[in-house]
């Protein structure tokens, strides 16, 4: 029995070489776009049934306590605010929709029949360009939230800022910055969580 010529030996090995190749690509590529595919399927829900309960034109406005205040002290709305699911709030919660003012320290919580959120104002920022200086960037103003997602006890920093970062979603939570204010003794923050 001959050898096979050694350009035949080559050339099963370049064939070889391709085939693993092609096998590997197709690996990869299944391992890549399988998850994105399943992923993509959503199961249908069941609708909601829905509650008509009488709606304020603007939902009314949560003031924290002053510099020199206590945690007690904080007001709250006593006004009704329309939900999906009627719920009762424990004194203190806010509900989704409103609009809250956080100075620095300051803490809240959020909640209804499926979500609860702790909410405290851990620190504000101002990354503004200084008077009589020239930037190449205006810069903004900033506060960064501390959410702690009441039923599973994880946190998670939100940063807001007046121009780059105004609306963030964390943790199922949606943030969206009114504004940031020096009165009152400020800074504070006004935000709307949904």
């Amino acid at each position: 029995m001959q050898p096979a010529p050694p350009s035949s030996t080559a050339l099963k090995k370049a064939i070889i070489a391709v085939g693993i190749l092609l096998i590997a690509g197709l690996l990869g590529a299944a391992i890549y776009y399988l998850p994105r595919l399943t992923a993509t399927k959503k199961t249908p829900q069941a609708p909601t049934p829905q509650i008509n309960l009488p709606v304020e034109p603007t939902p009314p406005v949560i003031t924290a306590p002053e510099a020199t205040s206590t945690p007690a002290e904080v007001a709250t709305s006593t006004e009704p605010v329309a939900t999906s699911t009627p719920v009762e709030l424990p004194p203190g919660n806010i509900a989704f929709g409103q609009t809250v003012q956080l100075f620095a320290g300051d803490e809240v919580t959020l909640g209804d029949a499926t979500r609860s959120y702790r909410v405290k104002a851990i620190e504000f920022t101002d990354s503004r360009c200084p008077e009589g200086v020239q930037c190449i960037w205006a810069g903004e103003r900033g506060v960064r939230l501390e959410i702690t997602n009441l039923l599973n006890d994880k946190k998670e920093d939100m940063k807001l800022g007046t121009v780059t970062a105004k609306t963030l979603d964390i943790m199922g939570l949606t943030g969206t910055l009114i504004e940031i204010n020096d009165e009152k003794g400020g800074p504070y923050a006004r935000v709307k969580f949904d």
